[in-house]
């Protein structure tokens, strides 16, 4: 009689391995950048509204903001350094969460079309900060070297280029678009049970405190609520990105372990 060969003595499917092992680093690689895009502004949070911000985000002049702003230049510049690499990585942690939950062989239209409107949103995200860093100091020198005249006239640049940038970053690049993404995904881990569903739940709640964040650019003026949605929507929406992250991280560790 021919023994049967034991569990030990089988042939290893190496091919399976080393999917297994690919999978397991790129949940690892997904984690790192997805936590880091969740946590890296925490610090800006804390620093710059000590320093005054967000009082001048919109609407204000140069003869209000520009003193704040100068007078805590170390603090603005490493607190919108951050923002600025926060937007950058939004893109490939936004690309590599939609890669860890597609069904694979299977094209979802939902996914595709946030993955677009992710790449738009990433494209605005740091055009505000990245002006605020390099535009502000010079209409700061022209400001306090000039006359009235040139006084009233960086005042009118100041107001304009801050505001536009500032709409076109903060309403429409995250607080619009980012959150139609982000509901694209929500729903889609709702449907298909990627994720654990309170995590679909959190997505929604995170992107819709976005959209009504932005009720002003509709003519809503919701007060001291806008300010704290303001403040709501990226908390909610950066631990929901952190939790995905670690999800997804301990996904491809029960693949490598099975």
């Amino acid at each position: 009689m021919i023994s049967q060969p034991s569990v030990s003595q089988r042939p290893v499917n190496h091919n399976l391995v080393s999917q297994q092992l690919v999978s397991q680093r790129r949940g690892v690689l997904t984690a790192i950048i997805m936590g880091t895009f969740a946590l890296i502004t925490v610090p800006s949070l804390i620093l710059l509204p000590l320093a005054g911000w967000p009082d001048f985000a919109q609407g204000a002049s140069a003869t209000d903001s520009l003193p704040t702003i100068m007078a805590n230049i170390d603090a603005f510049r490493l607190g919108y350094l951050l923002f600025i690499v926060a937007g950058l990585l939004y893109w490939p942690a936004t690309f590599l969460l939609i890669h860890a939950i597609k069904v694979k062989d299977t094209p979802s239209l939902s996914l595709q079309l946030a993955s677009g409107l992710a790449l738009a949103s990433a494209a605005t995200r740091s055009a505000w900060y990245a002006a605020s860093m390099t535009v502000f100091p010079i209409l700061n020198n022209l400001y306090q070297s000039g006359d009235a005249a040139t006084q009233a006239a960086v005042d009118v640049v100041f107001i304009v280029l801050n505001d536009t940038l500032s709409s076109i970053q903060e309403d429409i690049g995250v607080n619009l678009i980012g959150a139609a993404a982000g509901i694209l995904i929500a729903v889609f881990i709702w449907q298909t049970k990627r994720l654990p569903r309170w995590l679909a739940v959190m997505g929604i709640v995170g992107s819709t405190l976005y959209v009504l964040s932005s009720a002003e650019i509709l003519g809503i003026d919701l007060g001291g609520v806008g300010d704290l949605l303001a403040l709501m929507g990226p908390t909610v929406t950066n631990f929901w990105y952190l939790f995905m992250g670690i999800a997804i991280w301990w996904k491809s560790r029960l693949v490598k372990n099975s």
